[in-house]
């Protein structure tokens, strides 16, 4: 498909460009309202890594000429024009008329955690992803994917990808259940993220990895989710936090975000012992004060 620029101009709250695409006449996925992903032509071809360069939402086709706006991440116009740099005639528009892209990267990336946590001489369990009511440990389910262990240590691990409105961010929800205030992730209910630079780097190799505590009881922590007022929510994690490898949060080998885990554990085990030590003392001379 060959885009051509047109003119840029706002629609609703995102800066879009205007563009026109060459389609087949019969294709059945050029309706008004169908939203794609503009890819390089050099990826079809086979001479680069998939990227996605920006996205287009079909508006009218008339035979072989379909008209589309254009936009980039969250619709900021700096992105945009970013993104427009890049855009070139040739390039494609790639649709998931069946919806089966994100089910499947998806799978592929957790396929692909699992073999990088082997090679790195951790013992992997994928969690099954729904399990009978009496079967369930504690009446709950597994809200995580993989449980790994290593020297006798294991942790839970929750695999999430990107964002695919802006990609510097990750997605960091649940399903809104009974037991959920809003659909982003508690805290407690894994040890680590591992998140899937796919949408990214279009490797599905590449992982960033933080662990799941929130940044006010762990420097190395992630910031807890909001209220439509501003109130924290500081059980659960901001669903769209930014992430940028090595910036104190995100890290990109999971030895390394294992090591950080233990250690924030460790230091919560050392100051509950020394909590108690004290409270011993105090009883103990208050007891022998009354005798």
């Amino acid at each position: 498909m060959f885009p051509k620029i047109w003119f840029i101009q706002k629609r609703g709250s995102a800066s879009t460009a205007t563009i026109k695409l060459r389609v087949e006449e019969d294709n059945e996925a050029i309706v008004r309202g169908q939203t794609g992903k503009i890819v390089p032509k050099e990826f079809i071809e086979g001479k680069t890594k998939w990227v996605e360069i920006g996205k287009a939402r079909i508006h009218s086709k008339e035979k072989n000429i379909a008209t589309a706006e254009f936009l980039s991440k969250a619709g900021q116009k700096a992105d945009l024009v970013s993104a427009l740099k890049l855009l070139k005639v040739g390039d494609y528009l790639e649709i998931d008329n069946y919806g089966i892209s994100s089910s499947l990267t998806s799978a592929l990336a957790e396929l692909e955690f699992s073999e990088i946590a082997k090679s790195k001489g951790y013992s992997v369990k994928r969690m099954p992803e729904d399990i009978a009511k009496h079967l369930m440990e504690d009446g709950k389910y597994y809200n995580y994917d993989f449980l790994i262990e290593k020297d006798g240590v294991s942790k839970k691990i929750e695999v999430k990808s990107l964002w695919g409105t802006d990609t510097s961010k990750v997605r960091l929800i649940h399903a809104l259940g009974k037991n959920y205030k809003t659909s982003s992730c508690k805290f407690e209910t894994q040890d680590i993220f591992a998140v899937n630079l796919f949408l990214r780097t279009g490797r599905i190799k590449d992982f960033a990895y933080a662990i799941s505590k929130c940044k006010g009881d762990d420097p190395h922590g992630l910031p807890c989710a909001t209220c439509g007022n501003g109130d924290k929510l500081i059980e659960y994690v901001h669903q769209n936090p930014d992430m940028v490898i090595g910036n104190g949060k995100w890290y990109g080998d999971l030895d390394e975000i294992w090591e950080i885990r233990n250690e924030s554990e460790n230091k919560k085990v050392i100051g509950a012992t020394s909590l108690a030590k004290n409270c011993k003392i105090e009883q103990f001379f208050k007891a022998t004060f009354e005798k």
